[in-house]
This record gives C-alpha cells, sequence and structure tokens, in this order.
C-alpha cells in the first residue's frame, strides 16, 4: 500500500479501523491478536495472555532510574536555594543523595534482571534437551515416510531401482552395473566425504524419490539418541531468499511437525526448530530446486552455499539445466554429484512384465526392444516415454486393469508425438486412480477423474505461470500439494503415485 492509498476495515461490532498515507508492506486488521510472529534480519514475537510481556512495565522499569536520577542531580545543585516545607524532615541535598543512590540500585537492578531474563530464555538449550526434540522428530517423520511411500507406491509390486552417474570434473563413474542393482543411496551418501549430495535428473527421472528413499534409509538406521542427523525433507519452490535458509526451514518444520517442536514450554516450536537446524541436528533434504521461479534462483543458491558453509552437509535435488545455470565454481561449493540415468530395457520389462509368463505388455515390450535405425517412430516414441521413472509407473498403474490394453501405446495414427503419450498415460492414470477406490473418493471429497483432471490442469496452469515452467507432462508439482491440497481436498502427488 502506498501513499495516497486507504484501507478500511469494520468488524461486526461496528469497530473501525483505518490505515491511510505513508507505505505499508504488511498490514493486518484484527480485534485480538491471541499469538504473531515475525521473523527476518531480528525476530519479532508479539503475544498476549500468559505468554505476553508486559511492555509497560519494561519500558518502565527501564526509563525509572534516569528519572530518578535526574530528580536526585536536580535537587543536589539547585536544593539550597530551595525553599522546601520543614515537615520534609530532611535537607534537599540529603533527599537527591538518596534519589540518587536509589537510581544507581534501580539500574543495577534493571541490568540483572535482564541478564537473568537472558539466562534463563537460553537455558533451554541443554545438549539433552534439544536430543529430546531430535528424537521425537525422528519418530515423527519416520511415520511421514512410510506414509509416503506406500502412497507413492513405491514398493507396489517392488521398488524401480534407478541406476545414477557420479559426476567428476575429470570423468563420470556410473553407480551400478547398468541395469543391475545400483547401489544403495544410503551406503553411498554415508561415504560422500563431506555429506553434501546433488541430485541431478530430468522431468520425472526420479529426483523426489530416490531423496524420500535416502531419507527414509537414513531415518531407519539413526538409533535413538544418536549424534546422526535427522533428515528433513522440504521443498524449494516456496523460498523466498530474501529470507534466512535455515530460518525459513525452521517455519516449515515447525508448522509441519508442531509436537517435536513443543517439547520446551514457554518456546516458540520456531525457536525449538531454528535450534535444532543451527546445531546440525537436522540434515537439510531440498527438493526442488528447479521449481523456483528462475529471478530467484541464483539468489537461493547463494544462500544455500553460504548458509552450509563449513562442510554443513546437505541434500540438493534438481533439474540439471537450471542447477549448472547457477551453480558456482566447485572449490567455493563443495559437493558431490550424481546424475540419474534414464531406465533400460532390461529394468522396464522387469517392472511392467515380471516374470517369465507372457503378458499384456509382452509384445509392448518386444516392439521397443527393436534398437536398429529401420524401427519406426511409434517405437522410438514409446522406448523415448518408457525410459523415465515415472511415466513407467503411470504406466503400470493406468494398464492394470483387466480391460486396459498397452498396445494401443504403439498407434501411430493416435499418438503422434512423445507428448501425447505422456498426456494419455497421466489421464489414464487418473481415471484408474479416482475410479478404483470408493474409500479415496469418500476422502478426497468424491470427486469423478473428469472432476480431477479438471482442477489438476488449472492448478498446472497457475503453477506454469508463476515458477515459470513450461513443460507439465513430466512435473510432479502438477498434483497440488501443501495448503492448496487442503483447501480443494485433493490428494498430494504422493498419493496419486507421482
Amino acid at each position: 500500500m502506498t501513499g495516497g492509498e486507504r484501507s478500511r476495515a469494520t468488524g461486526g461490532d461496528g469497530l473501525h479501523q483505518e490505515i491511510s498515507g505513508g507505505t505499508q508492506r504488511n498490514v493486518v486488521f484484527a480485534q485480538v491478536v491471541e499469538n504473531a510472529s515475525l521473523h527476518g534480519e531480528s525476530d519479532f514475537r508479539v503475544a498476549h495472555g500468559a505468554d505476553a510481556p508486559d511492555s509497560g512495565r519494561g519500558l518502565g522499569s527501564a526509563v525509572l532510574p534516569y528519572a530518578v536520577g535526574l530528580v536526585g542531580v536536580f535537587l543536589l545543585l539547585v536544593g539550597p536555594d530551595l525553599r522546601l516545607s520543614a515537615r520534609l524532615g530532611m535537607r534537599p541535598e540529603i533527599g537527591g543523595g538518596l534519589l540518587l543512590a536509589g537510581a544507581v540500585g534501580l539500574h543495577t537492578w534493571s541490568r540483572w534482571r535482564r541478564k537473568w531474563a537472558y539466562r534463563s530464555r537460553a537455558a533451554w538449550r541443554t545438549r539433552r534437551t534439544l536430543d529430546r526434540a531430535a528424537d521425537a522428530l525422528a519418530e515423527s517423520l519416520v511415520v511421514r515416510y512410510d506414509e509416503d511411500e506406500r502412497l507413492r507406491r513405491l514398493n507396489d509390486p517392488y521398488p524401480l531401482d534407478v541406476a545414477w552417474t557420479t559426476l567428476t570434473p575429470q570423468t563420470e563413474e556410473t553407480a551400478g552395473a547398468g541395469e543391475e542393482n545400483p547401489p544403495d543411496i544410503a551406503d553411498y551418501y554415508t561415504a560422500t566425504p563431506a555429506g553434501r549430495l546433488v541430485v541431478l535428473g530430468g522431468a520425472g527421472a526420479g529426483k523426489s524419490v530416490l531423496v524420500l528413499r535416502l531419507a527414509h534409509a537414513l531415518l531407519h538406521r539413526r538409533t535413538r539418541g544418536s549424534d546422526d542427523p535427522v533428515p528433513l525433507i522440504v521443498s524449494l519452490a516456496s523460498y523466498d531468499p530474501g529470507q534466512g535458509l535455515l530460518r525459513w526451514m525452521a517455519e516449515q518444520l515447525a508448522d509441519a511437525h508442531p509436537q517435536a517442536c513443543s517439547l520446551v514450554p514457554e518456546i516458540p516450536p520456531v525457536e525449538v526448530a531454528f535450534h535444532l537446524l543451527l546445531t546440525g541436528r537436522v540434515l537439510p533434504v531440498l527438493d526442488g530446486f528447479d521449481e523456483l521461479p528462475v529471478r530467484r534462483r541464483a539468489a537461493a543458491l547463494r544462500q544455500i552455499g553460504e548458509t552450509m558453509r563449513g562442510r554443513r552437509p546437505f541434500v540438493l535435488a534438481s533439474r540439471e539445466p537450471e542447477y549448472r545455470r547457477h551453480v558456482p565454481d566447485r572449490l567455493d561449493f563443495e559437493r558431490t554429484e550424481i546424475r540419474l540415468s534414464p531406465l533400460g530395457d532390461a529394468t522396464v520389462r522387469a517392472y511392467l512384465s515380471p516374470g517369465q509368463a507372457i503378458t499384456r505388455w509382452t509384445p509392448v515390450l518386444d516392439r521397443i526392444a527393436d534398437h536398429s535405425p529401420a524401427a519406426p517412430p511409434e517405437v522410438r516414441r514409446l522406448r523415448q516415454v518408457l525410459s523415465v521413472p515415472l511415466m513407467v509407473g503411470l504406466a503400470r498403474v493406468a494398464y492394470a486393469r483387466g480391460d486396459a490394453d498397452p498396445s494401443e501405446l504403439l498407434e501411430p495414427d493416435t499418438f503422434r508425438s512423445r507428448t501425447d503419450i505422456e498426456s494419455h498415460l497421466y489421464d489414464a492414470f487418473l481415471d484408474a486412480v479416482y475410479s478404483s477406490s470408493y474409500d479415496l473418493q469418500a476422502a478426497h471429497g468424491g470427486w469423478s477423474p473428469q472432476q480431477a483432471r479438471a482442477w489438476i490442469g488449472f492448478l498446472a496452469a497457475r503453477m506454469k505461470a508463476v515458477n515459470e515452467q513450461r513443460d507439465l507432462a513430466g512435473r510432479r508439482a502438477l498434483v497440488p500439494v501443501g495448503s492448496v491440497q487442503h483447501s480443494l481436498r485433493l490428494p498430494r502427488a504422493q498419493e496419486l503415485g507421482l
């Protein structure tokens, strides 16, 4: 709101509030404020009720010694000339001296009181208290990540393993033997020199799934009371680099896991969360760097680099082009980088058509196994689509019904581009997910696939405009999450298996 503009609000009881003139950035009209916290370069907290500090009394105790001292000095200087009533029982000079002594005492008491209050507020930051909070957070996250893996169907029927390539300045080393059993991501991470891992890959390559598996595995390996940090996955899409990274993460953590951050009475949960991060008890797992608006990416990466100085461990996931455009020199930003590899024919076959028996996928997989230059365009297109883990997952769910025939994906007149196939798989996936379980429909508003598709299309268009993303088929962000999910009663991305 700029100068000359006016804002008014009138409550139901006729209370009139108005702001006019000047410049106001954030304005809240409220008749009663129970509790408010503002975080930025400095913290400011307003509370009402039992937790509210007596601001008037605090100001009075700070000013009172000076006021008394001034009166005492006045009496000492001009006391002999004053004609005070004899009923006072003392000379003005003596009264002035007593007032000065009282002022010194009040000042000393005020300073001691402030120091005592500061030490009392800081007393909770003990190793034992923070360790208890970290253990409580770990227990909460184990339940959350278990649910996320179940809703994403990561183990249904079994995990789809994705190989990756370790990137170094001189060479690239493939992790795992091509198609066969890539190494455990938790083992790989713990062996990195500084515990700083960057996961790179294309749209739908499995970056978010890999960091979820990493966080889940690290949590299950962690023992109660351990010094191992608790891995916390946060999406960078909403991060504003004008705010400190750890403070922003603390707000996300306190909001998502308030019970774990409320073990200390009278201490705001965000403060407990912030000190868990500051002391290294939480491992930041930063997902979706490429989902940041373009204008924020360079500043966000600078904040990550500065905050993580001193070999502070972290995990970052991003599409590679968006990351490469802003990444600083390796000497200033020590990390281990991996690039997720496309799925090979054997991995796709083992996932879509496991075992030796012939399935509905067998003739389709036999055709896309043809890598000769003479392979028809529809075969090459489908092979490219099914090299992406997200699309393979969608295809398995979409064609799990008895009447569904995946051979239609090879019809040249129906699908003329890779995008056509991806859009069809996504639509078929929505039909299968929203139609298969009446319980899920009831839990999320009883929407039909058509209604869900309409809302998701709207949200995708909105996110494309805000985040400046141009491709939709490979975005796991197509499905609403967070507060949008609650307001629209749509399932989260995990519930749709994305």
